[in-house]
């Protein structure tokens, strides 16, 4: 699996926190801002690049998974020593990482319905 290119992130990350979008188009254009930043020359994306980008939004959201799943287990663990200030702390991360991880999800699916000509 290849790594997430920065250029694409910065160019996918300005078109996703623009204002006044609805969610589904901020995530369909910055997918494409994405592929456009990491595509030479500009030219069309090949259909390989599609799924080099799928596997990157579904890595992403893995590692969303991941650190969810440890914040939640670090709060467990914590508020069995009933050390408060840390469950809290580590409820808060558990809780930002679900976020991204559902954003991811939804990226996904609009992503396979952009590309796989299953549009809604």
């Amino acid at each position: 699996m290849s790594e997430i290119d920065p250029k694409g992130m910065e160019a996918a990350k300005a078109e996703f926190f623009a204002p006044n979008t609805d969610q589904g188009g901020r995530l369909e254009r910055a997918i494409t801002a994405y592929l456009s930043a990491t595509s030479p020359r500009g030219e069309l994306v090949a259909e390989d690049r599609l799924d080099e980008c799928r596997e990157k939004l579904a890595a992403l959201q893995d590692v969303h998974r991941r650190k969810m799943n440890e914040a939640a287990d670090k709060a467990m663990k914590e508020s069995q020593s009933e050390n408060w200030s840390e469950v809290s702390i580590a409820s808060t991360e558990s809780e930002r990482h679900r976020e991204a991880f559902s954003a991811l999800r939804t990226a996904i699916d609009i992503f396979d319905g952009l590309y796989s000509g299953d549009r809604p």
